[in-house]
């Protein structure tokens, strides 16, 4: 269920609505979050550098201006699993991040890594999942449409048998070849 919540609490993860993707970002109260960012003049990115290993900066912006039009929601996807810390060493620990260069790699060190990895202590990432099964399902697609394109399946080739009923499995014809006068069958 996406919904806006006009008071989250201190420590909550933020999850952003984007087109294609979600973003990731912890409340630290007062109408602000700190979150993983691609460069320090944008809000959130995505595309730019899926694959590939790159620098990220961490900073501290309104609510409503990471959000922009988005549907935003609080998901705090994994209390059932790990403890949370708590909500003043979350913002502490957030505060002391912000303005800093970060490495960010899509499937090690991403916005939803740096987030978990506030509020639990532990850098999780469902997004990263998600990617990759769709991209799996995408590469299925493609296969599809390659066959079908090329002309589907070929007609499949019967072997040289038939079905022996008496011990119910195939039997194969053989062929005979000559040596040493005697026939004998493979």
């Amino acid at each position: 269920m996406i919904y806006h919540v006009k008071d989250p609490k201190v420590g909550d993860l933020i999850e952003f609505f984007r087109e294609g993707y979600q973003h990731w970002a912890v409340y630290i109260g007062y109408g602000y979050v700190v979150h993983l960012t691609k460069n320090e003049d944008a809000g959130s990115w995505f595309f730019g550098s899926l694959w590939a290993d790159d620098k990220a900066f961490v900073r501290e912006q309104r609510l409503t201006e990471v959000a922009g039009s988005d549907k935003w929601q609080v998901n705090n996807l994994l209390d059932d699993k790990y403890t949370p810390r708590s909500p003043s060493e979350i913002a502490k620990k957030a505060a002391s991040k912000v303005g800093k260069k970060m490495p960010y790699s899509f499937s090690q060190w991403n916005c939803e890594h740096f987030a978990t990895d506030l509020r639990y202590g532990k850098a999780k990432s469902r997004q990263k999942l998600q990617a990759v099964a769709a991209g799996a399902a995408i590469l299925g697609l493609l296969g599809a449409a390659a066959s079908t394109l090329s002309g589907g399946h070929e007609e499949e080739k019967k072997p040289n048998c038939q079905y022996n009923y008496q011990y119910q499995q195939p039997y194969y014809y053989q062929q005979p070849y000559y040596h040493d006068s005697y026939y004998y069958y493979y």
